[in-house]
């Protein structure tokens, strides 16, 4: 839900009495937020579900590889592959030390989706940010929206 109509009461509150700590938070808050809202974590939670499933999708396309070929044959490779990375899932990430660098994009995907799943969206955001190819195309929404609720 937007926040401008929020915004504008407090701001009309907030002008008698000129509070410091007022006006910092008013200037603090994000132009697209006021715009649009933000999204709660629950529900950036459940959208990270959508985002994770067309992200496998078109994982293995990276660069200029765009042709219809190349989706369909990732979209096959997606479907067909066995999910390697499933105990992955039930790991503590703080206890794991990740070379980042190192990660394609299905091992980025399943650290992604234990940091989701363990409700660490600020994890999350650093490793979808590494992404690569269509994938990071994919996830750039829901990227922008965790940065906006952080």
């Amino acid at each position: 839900k937007p926040l401008q109509m929020t915004m504008r009461a407090i701001e009309k509150v907030n002008e008698g009495e000129n509070v410091p700590l007022v006006n910092a938070v008013i200037a603090s808050v994000n132009d697209e937020a006021r715009a649009h809202g933000v999204y709660t974590q629950q529900m950036l939670q459940c959208r990270f579900q959508k985002v994770y499933k067309a992200c496998r999708r078109v994982s293995f396309i990276e660069g200029d590889q765009n042709s219809m070929f190349a989706y369909v044959l990732s979209y096959l490779r997606s479907v067909l592959k066995i999910d390697r990375l499933t105990n992955r899932r039930r790991i503590d990430l703080r206890s794991v030390e990740l070379d980042l660098d190192s990660l394609d994009n299905d091992d980025i995907l399943e650290y992604s989706y234990a940091a989701v799943k363990a409700a660490d969206l600020s994890t999350a955001l650093k490793l979808m940010n590494k992404l690569r190819g269509e994938a990071l195309q994919s996830a750039q929404d829901w990227i922008q929206e965790v940065k906006l609720h952080l």
